[in-house]
């Protein structure tokens, strides 16, 4: 699997943390640069919505992320980091 908008990524030797570095050369189709806020926004939304289906592929992977325990609580992960615009931190 390769993560298709980042430019690169890293995992830290017990696959707990995963690091990706988003290529801001990506935009949307307004024109908007592509940043790591807008994962993580997009990401904890679409958890907090009503599910259609017995499958969540992406709960499927987010519900090991630190955080995810309080998330119906607090609507956020505390797991998903954006410390800058171009990384992404993803805490297991």
């Amino acid at each position: 699997v390769e993560p298709l908008a980042a430019k690169s990524w890293t995992i830290n030797s017990d696959f707990t943390v995963f690091t990706f570095k988003i290529d801001r050369n990506k935009k949307f189709s307004n024109g908007k640069v592509l940043s790591s806020q807008d994962f993580k926004e997009s990401w904890e939304h679409a958890l907090a919505l009503a599910p259609k289906s017995a499958n969540s592929s992406l709960q499927d992977v987010l519900y090991k992320a630190v955080g995810f325990d309080r998330f119906s609580s607090t609507k956020a992960l505390s797991g998903l980091e954006t410390p800058d615009n171009e990384t992404l931190i993803i805490r297991f």
